[in-house]
């Protein structure tokens, strides 16, 4: 069974390997496709739900039987609310599942409609402010999830973010494994934690992310911005 890569239109460059294609390519190569051998269809990044429907359903239409592989870049993708995003292509990640007592895991989903792939995309790697968003991200959905107390309304402080960069990372299925280090509990159920978040793609360790950082009580830190913004104006004259 002969098998191909479909990656988002941003990915232009990559789909210059063999046997991958961008959405546009991929519907109009299998629309034109004569062959005896079924197709295995393996999903990479930068496509949006909404894409991968137009390809089942194009596909469904078509005279051709073609068998569909639906790796782990489609699982469910995490919820605006639990990233702290406002459009759902911003969201970078699946929902992240808690796998051991202090460890965590997701996988990468990037859209090509997302901020961070608006500007900048070059060569065939996905560039690190994505992979480092999609890294905060996993922060504030594990948070949410599994750290935050129900009915209780945090903001997130980032204290620091240091990150190493091992290999790179290209448009295909890749995980997100999320360990914390130390964690403190305090008033309002308040928290400061230190977690380390790798990315992993075929077995392999792309990128390692320590972090610092810190929920605190929306209410109590808004006040506490406005007190400082105003502090930081008071400067100008």
């Amino acid at each position: 069974m002969a098998y191909i890569v479909v990656v988002g239109e941003r990915f232009t460059e990559f789909s210059e390997n063999d046997n991958v294609f961008t959405f546009a390519q991929a519907l109009k190569f299998l629309s034109a496709a004569k062959y005896k051998d079924d197709y295995q269809v393996i999903f990479g990044q930068g496509l949006s739900k909404e894409n991968i429907d137009e390809f089942k359903n194009s596909l469904c239409h078509g005279d051709n039987d073609i068998t569909l592989l639906l790796n782990q870049t489609h699982l469910l993708r995490e919820t605006t609310r639990n990233t702290h995003k406002h459009k759902a292509e911003n969201v970078l990640i699946s929902e992240t599942i808690k796998t051991g007592l202090i460890s965590y895991q997701c996988h990468l989903l990037i859209d090509d409609g997302c901020a961070e792939m608006a500007d900048h995309v070059t060569g065939q790697h996905i560039q690190g402010m994505v992979l480092l968003e999609a890294c905060r991200q996993m922060v504030n959905s594990v948070s949410e999830r599994f750290l935050i107390k129900t009915g209780s309304k945090k903001s997130f402080v980032l204290h620091a973010m240091n990150s190493e960069f091992k290999e790179y990372l290209f448009p295909v299925a890749s995980s997100m494994e999320m360990t914390i280090r130390h964690f403190r509990r305090g008033l309002r159920g308040d928290f400061t934690a230190e977690c380390i978040i790798t990315v992993m793609q075929n077995s392999t360790e792309c990128l390692c992310v320590t972090v610092k950082f810190s929920a605190i009580d929306k209410g109590y830190l808004s006040l506490i911005e406005q007190q400082m913004a105003a502090k930081s104006l008071s400067h100008l004259h």
